[in-house]
């Protein structure tokens, strides 16, 4: 078992409010808009990148849906935090802070965010 498990089993089952799983009845609410076109070509791209990785990691679409994919994409993009820290590249400044999301909820924010290069972790 993973050390990440407690907080990978404490992540949304589904995403029923994000538009990538909307089903027909949540689309036909927003019939004529643009945001329709919108979210079926940001769809179409993460299809292509679950493709992509597919085809360059052996055995990741047996293991894993598109729909497994949508998950993850969804989990990590509505909870990710982005920081410059010390000793990283700005390609790797994106990262999950487990709990942490859960105190990031409401804007304006009611919490504080330090990275501590003594212990270099996140303080809050």
């Amino acid at each position: 078992t993973s050390v990440w498990a407690p907080y990978m089993d404490m992540l949304p089952e589904e995403f029923r409010t994000v538009p990538l799983f909307f089903q027909d009845e949540d689309w036909a609410w927003l019939e004529g808009s643009l945001f329709v076109r919108r979210v079926r070509k940001h769809r179409e791209s993460l299809e292509k990148q679950y493709e992509t990785v597919a085809e360059m990691v052996p055995g990741f679409a047996d293991r894993f849906s598109l729909e497994d994919f949508l998950w993850a994409r969804t989990a990590i993009s509505s909870r990710v935090f982005g920081w410059s820290l010390p000793g990283l590249d700005r390609e790797e400044n994106d990262f999950m802070v487990p709990l942490g999301d859960m105190f990031n909820h409401r804007s304006p924010k009611q919490v504080e965010w330090a990275f501590n290069s003594t212990s270099r972790t996140l303080d809050y």
